[in-house]
């Protein structure tokens, strides 16, 4: 409830702001999916909730849950908060447990923001693809593509909304795939857009 009450009142207000262009919202499953985005800004995941039609619960690094409007935001927006670098084993099964209940989540594969630096199928780490492996519904690449590498206040943001990848595809692209190389096969469409454009 919070959430969709949220996303309606800041979606008109985003928009404007960011100058929002959106391609491919069509291939957006009916089904639960994990969202596969790169990311270099804080305002990333307003921009995805604001353009897809599910709800997402997002990932995000606990050190930001420090501060209390943070906090209070996460609580009342579900997000999964992890420990990076630590082997988060609790987080994981959360996100893994929230997608099989149906729920969808977001995912910045990256790990963190990286600012104006080219997203790369090889910054990916293995998360997306223990994740992924784990629950086997569909990713879902979403691109945040701007001139800069970041978003900007009225600067154009285009949200490119890829075809989902099914677990035949990802779980089988090679044999016996790493969870690291799942997880750059499914990040490679997101960076796919940058040389496109």
């Amino acid at each position: 409830m919070f959430y969709d009450t949220v996303r309606k009142l800041i979606t008109p207000i985003v928009k404007a702001l960011y100058r929002i262009e959106v391609t491919g919202l069509e291939n957006e499953p009916d089904e639960t999916y994990i969202v596969c985005a790169n990311h270099s800004s804080f305002i990333d995941p307003a921009l995805i909730a604001c353009t897809l039609k599910k709800p997402v619960r997002f990932v995000a690094r606990s050190t930001l849950a420090r501060f209390k409007f943070m906090n209070w935001l996460f609580s009342k927006a579900n997000v999964i908060t992890i420990q990076r670098g630590k082997g988060d084993v609790s987080a994981v099964r959360a996100i893994i447990a929230a997608v099989k209940n149906g729920d969808c989540v977001g995912i910045f594969p990256q790990g963190t923001r990286k600012r104006r630096i080219l997203p790369e199928p090889e910054q990916a780490e293995g998360g997306l693809g223990l994740i992924a492996a784990s629950t086997q519904v569909p990713v879902l690449p979403v691109s945040i593509v701007t001139k800069r590498l970041m978003p900007g206040i009225f600067r154009k943001t285009k949200l490119v909304v890829g075809k989902p990848i099914p677990a035949s595809e990802y779980l089988h692209f090679c044999e016996n795939p790493t969870k690291k190389q799942i997880a750059e096969y499914c990040f490679a469409p997101v960076c796919n857009e940058f040389t496109r454009n």
